[in-house]
């Protein structure tokens, strides 16, 4: 549409009213084209800024409407409640001087035409006048601040003139404040302890002439001082003097780096130490630096400040001390009776017993033995070497093995003797195939090369039970056995291969101690297998090593194979 088409002749009827909501104003205006006709019902376009200063001022606010005339050709819309990218909210009304540009496009599009601009009057000001004379807040979006003061620096006190503590009187004693530049909180009432060279950044005390000095630091109550960095106490004359500790209720001190005292007149006095309860004993420790021999956790029970004790001291090296009796099972929720242990040493050579009823003492053991034995222990005197402690008819007396044991015949430092067997160190034996076995055929193949069991460290045949022609260990006494083969076989290149430690010659492959693998290859090649396991023998079985293959004819059971065994326990 041509300029000249919309340079129209427009009624403007601002309609003054009060202000419809917090964040809008209404608008009014006849609308005519450019023969002075009155347009109605049509689509229009319209488009508003709001300067400040003057009418070519800066604009500080702009936005649009698409709205449709009535049958008069009135169009109302709310000023702030248009399409926009900017804040209504931020515009400064207290200034007092904001102007209206309005332009329009009657075909409803965005082809603005300037149609003048004219000074407001009284109406938005309203959104002012909820701040007005009030210089020290502001609300915006129902968030009350001090804008527009200079919220970077601005402190907030209630009950003062200023932070401190004014020496010249005492009616600013109870007040609450907010330190901006330190980021910390004060309410309650104080003397100097809220003076600024007593208040740490980001710290809060509350409470009557309380003090957090140290940073991040928490203190309430009465005269109570977190003085530590990031400490907190809470009570009356508590002090939290170390990094990160803490002091609670009465008259406690918390000065060791991350320790805790709580009670009354406790004191933890070394880093990380727990002291609680009521006058308990105050010790000398490090403050940040882990000693042994400092306390971990002290258990105070002094009735008076003249009085202290503990009831229970640990050191951070575990040492212990009770100072009373100690009841075990003192609910009597276990089988048996509850029992309450002595609180006192007993004399040189005594044994603490019992009555059977949960009374504990001390008690010295008889010299000389007597015809009761309920009230003594006694150990016969003598007894030559290789004899055991033993009853016989006449008592408890030194016998001879065979007297203990009837079927031991001998007994020394190296064996055993029984009427069934001599055992030096326990039937064990360990062997290698000196030189390779050639196999050519498939199936089971005994490993029965030649074996030895010496001339390497290691090997040996204790009680030579294991035949190192045959390959064969031989059980000497029933009981149960620990075997073990390591085999390497070469030149098996197709299919797969076994590894059988076989029971008397059975080649039982779920006995439990079998292996198999594939040995698929295009080359000649060698395999390493192995395979060990519990068994229970009787006397006389036969222990051997096998191996299979299931399609090779012609391969070696190669040196470098093991054989193992040892028994574990005798039945």
């Amino acid at each position: 549409m041509k300029k000249t088409l919309i340079v129209l002749v427009l009624v403007i009827c601002q309609v003054l009213i009060t202000q419809v909501q917090a964040q809008s104003f209404n608008y009014q205006a006849v609308v005519r084209d450019a023969s002075n006709t009155v347009v109605v019902n049509q689509s229009i376009g319209v488009q508003l800024k709001i300067i400040e200063g003057s009418p070519t001022g800066t604009i500080v606010y702009t936005e649009t409407h698409l709205i449709t005339s009535n049958g008069y050709g009135v169009i109302t819309l709310s000023v702030g409640a248009g399409t926009t990218t900017d804040t209504f909210s931020t515009i400064n009304w207290s200034l007092q001087n904001q102007w209206l540009a309005i332009s329009v496009d009657i075909s409803g599009g965005i082809s603005y035409v300037a149609m003048g601009t004219s000074k407001l009057q009284h109406v938005p000001y309203s959104s002012y006048a909820k701040t007005s004379g009030d210089k020290a807040f502001s609300t915006n979006a129902n968030v009350t601040s001090n804008t527009p003061g200079v919220i970077a620096t601005d402190d907030f006190v209630f009950g003062s003139t200023q932070l401190a503590n004014d020496i010249a009187v005492t009616t600013d004693d109870n007040r609450m404040f907010f330190d901006k530049s330190k980021g910390a909180f004060r309410a309650g009432s104080d003397f100097n302890e809220w003076d600024d060279a007593k208040v740490g950044n980001y710290s809060v005390a509350l409470g009557q002439d309380t003090e957090a000095s140290g940073e991040a630091s928490f203190s309430v109550g009465a005269s109570s001082k977190a003085i530590g960095n990031y400490s907190v106490a809470i009570g009356d004359s508590s002090d939290a003097n170390g990094y990160a500790s803490a002091a609670f209720n009465s008259s406690t001190q918390a000065n060791g780096d991350n320790s805790f005292a709580t009670g009354r007149w406790s004191v933890a006095e070394s880093y990380g130490q727990t002291t609680i309860g009521l006058h308990p004993t105050i010790g000398t420790g490090n403050t940040n630096t882990y000693i042994g021999t400092d306390r971990l956790f002290v258990l105070g029970n002094g009735a008076t400040l003249g009085s202290r004790s503990d009831a229970l001291t640990i050191l951070k090296n575990g040492n212990t001390t009770l100072n009373g009796k100690l009841t075990i099972d003192g609910d009597n929720q276990g089988a048996g009776t509850s029992y309450t242990l002595p609180a006192q040493d007993g004399a040189i050579d005594q044994v603490m017993t019992t009555d059977g009823s949960g009374n504990i003492s001390w008690s010295a053991i008889p010299v000389d033995g007597d015809s009761d034995p309920t009230n003594e222990i006694e150990l016969p005197a003598g007894g030559t070497n290789g004899q055991l402690l033993g009853v016989s008819a006449l008592g408890v007396q030194w016998l001879d093995a065979d007297e203990v044991v009837p079927d031991i015949t001998n007994i020394n430092n190296t064996s055993i003797t029984t009427t069934a067997l001599t055992v030096i160190n326990l039937p064990t034996f360990s062997a290698n195939i000196i030189t390779g076995m050639a196999v050519s055929s498939t199936g089971w193949t005994k490993s029965s090369g030649t074996w030895r069991t010496n001339g390497t460290s290691g090997l040996h045949n204790n009680g030579s039970h294991f035949n190192i022609s045959t390959g064969d260990f031989t059980a000497p006494v029933d009981g149960f056995y620990m075997f073990s083969a390591q085999v390497r076989i070469d030149g098996i290149n197709t299919g797969y291969a076994r590894l059988l430690i076989a029971i008397n010659n059975s080649t039982d492959v779920n006995n439990g101690l079998h292996a198999i693998r594939n040995s698929d290859t295009s080359s000649a090649s060698f395999d390493t297998m192995s395979v060990s396991g519990v068994v229970q023998l009787t006397a006389g079985d036969i222990v051997s090593v096998y191996v299979s293959s299931s399609n090779d004819t012609s391969f070696t059971i190669q040196g470098e194979s093991g054989f193992n065994g040892y028994l574990i326990n005798r039945l």
